[in-house]
């Protein structure tokens, strides 16, 4: 029993980080689109694709 805790215990500290970054990156896509459809929609309402554009833009470049 004790092995089996010790494999476990090893397991979780060698993937524990990777799943976390794996969360971080879909939570961050995730709010990325979400921006993204509310500035199209937006830009589609004002006909004004500047605010888009520049988001696009920085977006890029930070991701």
């Amino acid at each position: 029993m004790t092995a089996f805790t010790e494999i476990a215990a090893v397991y979780i500290a060698l993937f524990l980080p990777v799943y976390d970054k794996k969360q971080e990156k879909r939570k961050k896509t995730r709010n990325m689109k979400a921006i993204f459809r509310f500035l199209i929609k937006k830009a589609l309402e004002e006909k004004d694709t500047s605010n888009l554009e520049s988001y696009f833009k920085i977006s890029y470049l930070n991701y």
